[in-house]
């Protein structure tokens, strides 16, 4: 009986904060394809500004008044030490690659659908693993390579199985793929190796505010010399015409960071990979059974394929003297 309390005891807020971060995903990202449609808040830098100033504003007030869920920031244990070298070159590149992910995701969704987006976004593991050849950090394996060409495949059949299909969808989608990838790769370049590692909760608390300060730059470029399409700003009724879904859409992008905050703290990284994996084809099934998006078999197929190549490649990197044999 006790052995089965500790198992529920460990297993429980595992499941609990793996369901939040899948459903607050699937929300997030259905929320901001509604809220950029035409006649809604169709404002894609905006819209990232509001999200990251309430992230920021309630991370500072949890650090306030819940200093323990910022070991990096609070535990002299696990204490980061900060300074503007730090901040300058290992947290401002990461932003400005995050900022600007965040930025044609909201855009590229007045092109394509999700379940589109989200199946192009799968083949994010291809671009990282390309990239950390080149850096040094992979090496070169045929299993790994094979697996890399068949993702491709699959990723290629997906865009052939579009039955809505617009260039200018997966272009913004191919950016935003390639800013997140670089983002990561980035990110391991910059802050693994820096000794003690920023716990989720502080990475969050740092990077907002950077992300809020280059949108804050863009917006000045574009209203004091450059016009910038992308940066198109709204009027105050529009922002009321849409104040609770606004306020529903920044609480969730909140809540996801703690959750996932959370479940890392509980967890492991595999784990949150395979919770990845699952959030991925729930976002794809929201979109055909409950907003109906029309998704070809070849798509249904060359996605499924898409996720198992996912769950292999998660599992090759966790045990790799299993595959390695």
């Amino acid at each position: 009986a006790a052995e089965t309390l500790q198992l529920v005891e460990r297993t429980a807020p595992v499941m609990v904060y793996g369901t939040l971060v899948i459903f607050c995903s699937a929300g997030f990202v259905n929320l901001n394809s509604y809220l950029m449609q035409k006649g809604m808040f169709p404002f894609a830098v905006p819209l990232v500004m509001l999200q990251a100033s309430f992230t920021t504003c309630m991370c500072a007030m949890l650090l306030i008044f819940r200093p323990k869920l910022f070991p990096s920031l609070t535990d002299p244990e696990h204490k980061v030490y900060l300074d503007s070298k730090f901040l300058l070159r290992r947290i401002a590149p990461v932003a400005v690659f995050f900022t600007a992910q965040l930025a044609l995701s909201n855009v590229a969704y007045n092109y394509a659908s999700v379940a589109f987006l989200q199946m192009i976004k799968e083949s994010n593991l291809v671009t990282v693993y390309v990239m950390s050849v080149i850096l040094g950090f992979e090496i070169l394996k045929f299993r790994q390579v094979s697996l890399i060409l068949t993702l491709v495949l699959a990723t290629l059949a997906t865009i052939k199985g579009e039955l809505q299909f617009e260039v200018m969808g997966l272009g913004l989608q191919g950016a935003c793929c390639l800013c997140e990838c670089t983002k990561l790769v980035v990110q391991g370049l910059l802050l693994s190796g820096s000794g003690k590692k920023l716990d989720a909760l502080s990475y969050v608390l740092l990077i907002s505010p950077l992300c809020l300060f280059f949108l804050l730059v863009l917006v000045a470029v574009h209203v004091t010399f450059v016009p910038l399409p992308m940066v198109e700003l709204p009027q105050w009724s529009d922002v009321m015409n849409c104040k609770y879904l606004i306020a529903i859409n920044v609480m969730t992008a909140f809540v996801l960071n703690l959750a996932i905050a959370f479940f890392f703290k509980h967890s492991s990284a595999m784990a949150f990979l395979l919770v990845g994996v699952a959030k991925d084809a729930l976002i794809v099934l929201a979109c055909a059974l409950i907003f109906e998006e029309s998704i070809g078999s070849l798509q249904a197929v060359a996605f499924a394929m898409q996720l198992l190549l996912v769950f292999v490649w998660s599992m090759m990197k966790s045990f790799p003297e299993v595959f390695d044999l």
